[in-house]
């Protein structure tokens, strides 16, 4: 009889066990920081836009090897990475786009361009393909797209030129299946692009059984695609990006660590290594740093980030948002509105080794506090500190509510961009009282924007107090922020 207790005791906990982690799986990932190569001629030709691909796409095949000597089984690479993003007009990108086959589910076309002759004409979209065969890996990468249309004909829209171009991303199986296309949402500047309608969120379920959502870049900071995304129970998403970062607060590995953090979800993020200006990739599992890297110098970079990443795809966001999006698509010229009025000078400090304090700020119905510790074995750098506030339109760009506690390198520039800090804090606490309507991203970093080390601070969600603290800091510290993109009515 307590044989058979015992035996159907391990029964039972087989099934809880089976039942409860069934849907967990390790995969290794790989995202690039990539320096493109390109051409800034206005006026090139079709055969030098191809060489000036190919050139990327043989810097690719090496990351590819080189990933798949660490056993990766999925690699991204950044947005523009095929031919730089210094394109003015829809003209100058042409030489440079495919007319790329839509293969989503409603389509159910299939397609594995390596495998068929028919897209020698589309030589780019053919290697790729090739590449995820002969290295048995996932590829996603990001392409300009093409389709023409008559602008003379009623049945449809269609643009003046006769010509769709979208900035996409594809995906390959490890096959050489294109299993992935998706066009971007949100525009940044890039008058070469026409913006899908309606938008369309776009998945792709991998061969070792995990599902992951497509964005690009800017869509990251909008309700959509990625609330639709997350509503479906997707947690683990690739992100390609070329992003223009904005130190000492919205630089790329922040906003991405502090969106797998506030969405409980795996993002495998690669972005360009051109500089200061543009670089930031990493892997970030529920906001915890697999890998990451952010280039805080003038110079060129060319990195490759490999990390092992553990997805639940029961998980579900607590944070979805299905509210009616405003759409702000920075595709031709910008949005006429103006930025808040903040405190002048704002609440500060001159940072000196043992000196605590606080301060509050607060604008409209927004109310911000910060209290902080210097530590006593920071050196005496006199360095200043500012409390700044925003309840409004973020430069222009999209509706935002920040608190930031940041560096400056004087009161008289402190909405300059700033990298370098040495004063070390003890512990702080920031927090404001943001809507639930909010997206928050939590953004800490140290000197040259680096990304602390896991574990050195904790995020509050208690309501009306949304923030995050620390009582054993002991690093340096650029920037403390909570970044709430206002998506409520």
């Amino acid at each position: 009889m307590r044989n058979f207790s015992f035996v159907a005791f391990l029964l039972i906990l087989h099934i809880f066990v089976s039942v409860c982690f069934c849907s967990s799986i390790e995969y290794i990932a790989a995202v690039v920081d990539h320096n493109a190569v390109y051409n800034a001629n206005p006026n090139i030709t079709k055969q030098e836009a191809l060489k000036v691909m190919n050139a990327n796409v043989d810097i690719y095949e090496q990351h590819i090897k080189n990933a798949t000597l660490q056993s990766a089984q999925i690699i991204v690479f950044p947005e523009d990475g095929l031919y730089g993003a210094a394109f003015q007009t829809r003209d100058q990108v042409l030489p440079f786009l495919e007319s790329i086959p839509d293969v989503n589910q409603t389509s159910r076309m299939i397609v594995n361009p390596c495998m068929n002759a028919s897209f020698t004409s589309l030589p780019i979209l053919q290697r790729l393909s090739c590449l995820a065969l002969k290295y048995n890996i996932v590829i996603v990468a990001n392409m300009g797209d093409v389709h023409y249309c008559n602008p003379n004909n009623s049945s449809g829209p269609c643009p003046a030129d006769g010509r769709w171009q979208f900035n996409t991303d594809v995906v390959f199986d490890e096959k050489g299946y294109l299993i992935a296309r998706y066009h971007k949402s949100h525009l940044y500047y890039e008058p070469q692009w026409n913006t899908p309608e309606p938008l369309q969120p776009v998945s792709f379920t991998t061969n070792f059984g995990v599902t992951f959502g497509i964005l690009i870049c800017f869509d990251i900071m909008f309700p959509q695609p990625q609330s639709s995304l997350l509503d479906q129970g997707i947690t683990d998403f690739v992100f390609t990006t070329w992003w223009v970062n904005v130190p000492p607060i919205i630089t790329a590995t922040q906003v991405q660590q502090g969106f797998s953090s506030t969405t409980s979800s795996n993002l495998l993020a690669s972005g360009a290594g051109t500089s200061w200006y543009n670089s930031g990739s990493g892997i970030y599992q529920s906001g915890t740093v697999i890998q990451t890297f952010y280039n805080p110098t003038d110079s060129t970079d060319e990195i490759l980030l490999v990390g092992k990443v553990v997805s639940n795809n029961a998980k579900k966001s607590p944070q979805s948002n299905n509210k009616p999006e405003k759409k702000y698509f920075i595709d031709a010229g910008i949005r006429v509105s103006q930025k808040p009025s903040a405190p002048t000078p704002p609440p500060n400090f001159v940072a000196t080794p043992g000196l605590k304090g606080s301060l509050t700020i607060s604008e409209g119905d927004l109310h911000c506090n910060v209290s902080y510790t210097i530590s006593k074995n920071s050196p005496n750098t006199n360095e200043v500190f500012a409390f700044i506030i925003l309840n409004g339109i973020y430069n222009n760009l999209f509706d935002a509510q920040v608190c930031s506690l940041i560096r400056c390198e004087t009161l008289a520039s402190c909405e300059g961009m700033q990298l370098d800090t040495t004063t070390i804090f003890e512990a702080f606490e920031l927090y404001g009282n943001f809507p639930d309507t909010n997206r928050l991203l939590p953004m800490v970093s140290m000197n040259s924007a680096q990304l602390p080390p896991n574990g050195k601070y904790t995020i509050s969600n208690e309501k009306g107090k949304q923030g995050v603290q620390s009582t054993n800091y002991e690093e340096t510290l650029l920037n403390i922020s909570m970044f709430g993109l206002v998506w409520g009515n």
